[in-house]
């Protein structure tokens, strides 16, 4: 009988054992196997990040018409055994008719909400499997992998000791090296007694739940993304406050307080940058839609690039790729607004200089040198239609709708560490645009700003000093003093850094190897680890740590998507060889 491990049974773990048996049921003569499934958070098939239990100020930042394209499971039969089917999320979900039209103002399911569906997945099958002895399941923490006569010996961290042919690991968000300065404020929180630090933001809980923090405490924040809204959500509407809604068109809202509510939150960052509210329906989205056609051309260009004899040495064939779609639509969308003086070719050339260097100036491109509520504010009304969009704010939206393709070319793509690198650094400085929040999230921080709540004056990298009472920010000749940070800044899928004991015994023993030193794991197109040799070592690696490898690793829809199947189809290819 052939063992196979999945370790870490998230969406990534979910899906994949749902692929692997529905490629089994197209075998002919299935050959006897036995799955272990290993996970150590309390809801399977949700993991940590998807906890059913989370506050429900914890959002998501995928509306529920995205979401329209996760997948259902298809039942099959293996044998005697049927697998039943479960339905896509549209379908499970309550809100299924919302967006009925395209002016339906798009809604964002708290992240709990999709836990409770894909917990209720999991749930739905894993009965049937263990019954069948077709699965074992594992609550468990594994600590060591050592690959033995052909297989592996899995170690966990209670010393129990299980043994597998093939190995799947889809261990999503794995804790990283501690920053210098993270390790300075730790030691200066054990010195004063004054002082409370939070390394992480989630559990949002234990934030939330601690007595020491009152309706007079003054809390930093690092970071201005997406956990950091989160953070704020938690210590305002978990404290009692209330967001009252005052403008339905555009989602203003005004802040109710309570005296649970923080004095004051003062986020920061190294840039100051805020997110860009996501476009409030598809009647303000489809304006920044490409045509079929522009995106089954855009596969084909870059996919050219990337086949190319001579491998290209830099990014430039994707930014012209990306100009090409959205100066035609931005052209598009300043003719509607009766100005038809700015021409495609100069738009182009200004996306290109844009995506190639951050610092790049132009009249379209909205200035970095407004303050962060002006920048809020005007992002807002592009993303609700009563303000012409700026370039950038354009090509962040046409971005995101050209990721899911250039998601799939880029993925296994054959080039210089230097150049995936380059394209994944570019991916993330647009996802400040193409992953941001709703509209509803961007006016609850200026409501908060309007009462005082939220202090933005030290948003652009503060200098910080340690002080008695705490942190102590300094900008533009204004101080104030912290007593309690929040790290709100999410570790990065770097293999290097990555200090979790299996990750750090893998390499150790040298059976995974990272693709470039500020990327993950170097994996094939069905997911097994590239050994130096090019021997199939049957270890493979879905997700997070195989960034780099492939990209788009941490949008829920791409837990879903090929690459996982691809490992499925290629794991049974391998059982029946």
């Amino acid at each position: 009988m052939r063992k196979i491990a999945i370790i870490g049974i998230g969406p990534r773990g979910l899906y994949a054992l749902e692929q692997f048996l529905n490629a089994c049921s197209k075998e002919q003569k299935l050959k006897a196997f036995q799955l272990l499934l290993f996970n150590y958070s309390q809801y399977p098939g949700a993991g940590e990040v998807w906890n059913p239990e989370q506050p429900h100020t914890n959002w998501m930042n995928i509306s529920e018409r995205a979401l329209r394209n996760l997948p259902g499971r298809t039942a099959c039969e293996l044998d005697s055994l049927k697998i039943p089917a479960f339905p896509s999320y549209r379908e499970w979900s309550t809100k299924k008719a919302t967006n009925a039209t395209p002016e339906a103002m798009d809604t964002f399911p708290p992240r709990a909400k999709m836990g409770n569906y894909l917990h209720q997945r999991f749930q739905s099958i894993i009965d049937i499997l263990v019954t069948n002895k077709t699965a074992v399941f594992n609550r468990a923490k594994i600590q060591t992998l050592v690959n033995e006569n052909n297989g592996f010996v899995i170690r966990d961290v209670e010393n129990k000791i299980y043994s597998a042919d093939e190995v799947l690991l889809t261990i999503g968000h794995q804790p990283t090296e501690t920053s210098e300065q993270l390790q300075n404020w730790m030691a200066h929180t054990v010195q004063t007694k004054k002082a409370l630090l939070f390394k992480k933001a989630y559990p949002v809980s234990k934030i939330t739940d601690t007595e020491e923090i009152h309706n007079n405490s003054i809390i930093g924040l690092r970071g201005f993304g997406l956990a950091t809204i989160d953070v704020i959500r938690a210590l305002t509407i978990g404290k009692g406050g209330q967001f009252k809604l005052i403008n339905e068109r555009t989602r203003e809202v005004e802040f109710i307080t309570t005296d649970m509510v923080p004095r004051k939150l003062v986020p920061f960052s190294l840039d100051g940058l805020p997110l860009a509210a996501k476009p409030i329906s598809y009647k303000v989205d489809e304006k920044f839609e490409p045509t079929a056609s522009e995106i089954k051309s855009f596969g084909k260009e870059i996919s050219k690039a990337l086949s190319a004899e001579t491998k290209t040495t830099d990014i430039t064939f994707l930014t012209v790729a990306i100009a090409r779609i959205a100066s035609r639509v931005y052209e598009d969308i300043l003719k509607e607004h009766g100005n038809a003086k700015t021409n495609r070719e100069e738009i182009g050339d200004s996306i290109k200089s844009w995506l190639h260097n951050p610092k790049f100036e132009h009249s379209l491109i909205f200035s970095k040198t407004k303050s962060v509520s002006e920048t809020i504010s005007a992002f807002i009304a592009m993303a609700t239609g009563t303000r012409v969009p700026s370039l950038d704010y354009c090509v962040g939206q046409v971005w995101r709708h050209c990721q899911p393709t250039f998601y799939k070319v880029f993925s296994h793509a054959q080039l210089k560490d230097e150049v995936i690198a380059d394209i994944i650094a570019l991916d993330e400085r647009i996802k400040r645009y193409s992953y941001g929040p709703p509209v509803e999230s961007m006016q609850q921080l200026l409501a908060l700003q309007k009462v005082g709540i939220l202090d933005l004056d030290f948003i652009n990298d503060p200098y910080i000093k340690l002080v008695a009472s705490g942190w102590e920010l300094q900008s533009n000749n204004t101080v104030i003093s912290c007593n309690v940070m929040v790290n709100c800044v999410l570790d990065g899928p770097k293999l290097l850094k990555v200090k979790a004991n299996l990750v750090k015994n893998l390499l150790q023993d040298d059976l995974i190897k990272p693709l470039h030193t500020a990327l993950g794991i170097d994996t094939r197109t069905d997911g097994c680890v590239r050994s130096e040799e090019n021997k199939t070592i049957p270890i493979a690696v879905l997700g997070r740590l195989s960034k780099g490898s492939v990209i788009g690793v941490d949008a829920i829809l791409e837990c879903f998507g090929p690459r996982t199947r691809d490992w499925a189809k290629a794991a049974v290819e391998r059982m029946h060889a």
